[in-house]
């Protein structure tokens, strides 16, 4: 059990060390950014924004409204690393069925010559 409980620890701690370097990508923070820019800002106005129109905006929201932005940059950021994530499992996994599907063809290919 020991074994195997350490072998598993290594490939959660490899996975998660992906996962952390797909989400600290320049365009995944990028795009994160822009969209709770737009996301946060609309939900912000939703939330808060009778009291920001009536000028009776109070400091007691400044941690409520920063959290409006956090959950859409939180949100962007997990949605492209798992996307990224997908995309590169799918490109290793073709990759190696072209491999598999080209060798056939090749020989299919050298037949007729």
């Amino acid at each position: 059990m020991g074994k195997r409980f350490a072998t598993r620890f290594v490939y959660i701690v490899r996975e998660m060390r992906t996962f952390i370097a797909y989400c600290t990508e320049p365009d995944t923070l990028l795009r994160s950014l822009k969209t709770a820019l737009v996301v946060g800002t609309i939900l912000g106005l939703i939330n808060h924004g009778s009291e920001l129109l009536s000028g009776q905006f109070a400091w007691n929201w400044v941690i409520p409204a920063l959290v409006t932005y956090l959950i859409p940059f939180a949100v962007a950021t997990y949605g492209q690393a798992q996307g990224k994530r997908q995309r590169d499992r799918l490109r290793s996994a073709g990759s190696s069925w072209r491999q598999h599907e080209q060798s056939p063809s090749k020989t299919r290919q050298s037949e007729h010559d």
